[in-house]
């Protein structure tokens, strides 16, 4: 992070540093999630993607429930807040993955986006830009990777993988 009082050129090279250190670790996270799908790992890809989601309704969450309670000098024993927290999580988890009503699951949807972005407020201003560059090419380097004629770009490859082996977890649903 940089100190408000540092120079631009300080500032800029701090940025850099803290959006490579992040664009590795998503690119480290991504290769192995991709290795794990290929190679049909399916019950540790939902269990991260659990525990994902119950980091940022949970951790994020909370995060911003307690600025949100600083903010108004209101109080809040940490028992309560905990009870809270936990409850909102598996209540965002079951409505997400199991069952729950339409405007329910798009509402935690909305509240894991928001939230989402509410990470990005934390870190300084260089940081965010200029890792939501490196991500945008990340993203491209995936999909349009143009490659010579034979194989297709590594998106595409990697999506009809799953229907070339007739997984029942990722076909498509029937149309009807």
């Amino acid at each position: 992070m940089t100190i408000q009082g540092d120079s631009t050129g300080s500032q800029i090279e701090q940025g850099v540093i803290n959006a490579l250190i992040i664009i590795a670790c998503i690119i480290v996270v991504t290769i192995i999630l991709v290795v794990l799908f290929y190679y049909g790992f399916h019950k540790v890809l939902f269990g991260f993607i659990l525990c994902t989601i119950m980091f940022v309704l949970g951790g994020e969450g909370g995060l911003f429930i307690w600025y949100e309670i600083q903010s108004v000098n209101g109080t809040l024993d940490y028992l309560t807040f905990a009870f809270v927290i936990w409850n909102f999580s598996v209540v965002g988890l079951w409505v997400l993955f199991k069952s729950g009503p339409l405007l329910v699951q798009q509402g935690y949807l909305i509240i894991l986006s928001a939230l989402m972005a509410f990470v990005f407020t934390q870190i300084d201003e260089w940081t965010t830009w200029l890792l939501l560059v490196l991500l945008v090419l990340w993203g491209k380097s995936g999909l349009l990777i143009i490659l010579p004629s034979p194989p297709p770009p590594p998106m595409t490859n990697f999506s009809n993988r799953p229907l070339r082996r007739a997984d029942p977890l990722w076909t498509p649903p029937s149309a009807g």
